[in-house]
């Protein structure tokens, strides 16, 4: 419900409003920055696409101009994610998911395969611009 029927004043709300725009456009404006520091590599991968239109995980690295970090896929539950906290090394179950549980776990793919969409195949890009306002008050 109303934060405010919980005992939460105007000036905390616009508090914890004025903090989490603060988050987002950081986060926003360095996702942004990411982006145009790393737009030669896009560009290239973009290229590759255009011409090959499937790409594994190999090929976007090399195109990207990035050198290629094997991970340990012997890694399996807490063991693994024990040895990968020593290590630095993400801890891989045997399926292909991520060691630790519920929200840790995600999916890795070795040959992870990249498509380009009809957007790329039309050459439209697109512009970001700053994120939206939350609603006022």
């Amino acid at each position: 419900g109303d934060p405010r029927h919980a005992g939460a004043s105007e000036a905390l709300l616009e508090a914890v409003d004025d903090e989490v725009r603060a988050l987002i456009t950081g986060c926003y404006e360095e996702a942004k920055a990411a982006l145009e520091q790393n737009r030669d590599r896009l560009e290239r991968i973009v290229a590759l696409l255009m011409e090959k239109e499937t790409l594994d995980e190999a090929e976007v690295y090399a195109a990207a101009g990035i050198e290629r970090v094997r991970e340990d896929r012997h890694l399996v539950g807490t063991e693994g994610a024990a040895t990968a906290a020593r290590t630095g090394s993400p801890s891989v179950r045997e399926d292909g998911h991520a060691g630790g549980s519920g929200r840790e776990d995600a999916v890795v793919q070795s040959d992870a395969v990249v498509r380009s969409d009809a957007a790329a195949r039309s050459g439209s890009t697109s512009h970001l611009g700053p994120p939206p306002d939350p609603p006022n008050r």
